[in-house]
């Protein structure tokens, strides 16, 4: 068994450094490359340091493998995140979560190797609850967003980030059961043999990926040479958008675009990124829900109306999501834009 550990693991951390490579060499931009760079770092540190004895690092080699390997999960969920997120921002929670899952685990690793007292016995299972916690996040938030996402290789690739976490959260859970005291494999090869799969499939799809399928711009720029086929769509999604006001519909999805201007869903992505220069269906929508908020703030007559009411009114189903994308878009608050325009207003 040792010889197949070998093979699987040093294997592994091989492909997890050309990942590293691969990814500082050809996206070095991309702000999910820190965290894909960690995360390969970090789990390669984990096959490292968690392996049998006849493989393991000896002093400090081995202490120090076994702190780097403690964020592993963090750096995966992270890189994740920022892949497939638009408008991902590291912040306070982001933060709090990483502390309550990497804490726990740093205690025990240095009660392990290091005069620290151990660890309650009841911190392990609260790391796994909290492994399971983080990986259920990672796949509601990569598939919540794949429907309004309009690069077709990216929602593909959503999918199979979802499988491989899947993958690997069931491996791992039942590597407990068949890495047993006396078995001939031992947990800490069972652990190798369930992230392997998913370290190739990353290195193939390292390799075989569109960069522009996993980098978000902030917006990319619109096509200007348009056939006559183009030319109609964009004014048939024109008239559908501003004379038919159909940005107010709350619940306006791209499918019930697409069968209003008579055409496939396929041909309304491609063309709101490809020729509009749009990421996601949410950034063309909104574009138009946010011009039209601006116009009612102009209006003296609705001065007394609240943000909420015209938020609402323009499509928007809730403050906070109108905020986000309000800001997102002008750099300043729906207050602060109110503020500043009536300001301007009084001067004129």
């Amino acid at each position: 068994m040792i010889i197949i550990d070998a093979f699987f693991r040093f294997s592994g951390i091989g492909m997890l450094l050309f990942i590293a490579l691969l990814a500082m060499r050809d996206h070095r931009s991309a702000q999910s490359t820190p965290f894909l760079v960690l995360a390969c770092i970090s789990t390669a540190s984990l096959f490292l340091g968690y392996a049998p004895e006849a493989l393991r690092l000896n002093g400090w080699a081995f202490a120090i493998a076994r702190l780097m390997d403690v964020p592993h999960l963090i750096f995966v969920w992270l890189f994740t995140l920022s892949l497939f997120s638009s408008n991902f921002r590291l912040n306070r929670v982001h933060f709090i979560v990483s502390a309550l899952y990497c804490m726990p685990i740093l205690w025990i690793r240095l009660a392990a190797n290091f005069e620290v007292p151990p660890a309650p016995p009841w911190m392990v299972q609260f790391v796994s609850v909290m492994s399971l916690a983080v990986a259920g996040h990672l796949c509601f938030s990569t598939l919540y967003g794949r429907k309004d996402d309009l690069i077709a290789s990216r929602r593909q690739s959503r999918v199979m980030f979802v499988l491989v976490i899947v993958l690997v959260t069931v491996s791992a859970a039942l590597s407990e059961a068949f890495g047993v005291e006396g078995s001939s494999l031992k947990l800490e090869t069972v652990k190798v043999l369930s992230i392997w799969p998913a370290i190739a499939l990353g290195a193939y799809w390292m390799t075989s990926f569109n960069s522009i399928a996993v980098n978000f711009a902030r917006e990319q720029r619109a096509a200007t040479n348009l056939d006559m086929r183009d030319l109609q769509l964009r004014d048939r999604l024109q008239a559908a958008m501003s004379e038919g006001a159909a940005y107010q519909e709350v619940n306006l999805t791209i499918q019930t675009l697409a069968r209003r201007l008579g055409v496939t869903q396929h041909r309304l992505r491609a063309f709101i990124n490809q020729v509009l220069g749009h990421r996601n269906f949410s950034t063309f929508l909104n574009g138009y829900r946010i011009e039209a908020v601006k116009q009612e703030f102009a209006e003296p007559q609705n001065a007394h109306l609240p943000i909420l009411t015209i938020a609402l009114d323009c499509g928007f189903r809730s403050i906070s999501s109108f905020n986000r994308a309000f800001k997102e878009r002008e750099d300043m608050t729906p207050k602060e834009y109110r503020q500043k325009l009536k300001l301007r207003m009084s001067d004129g």
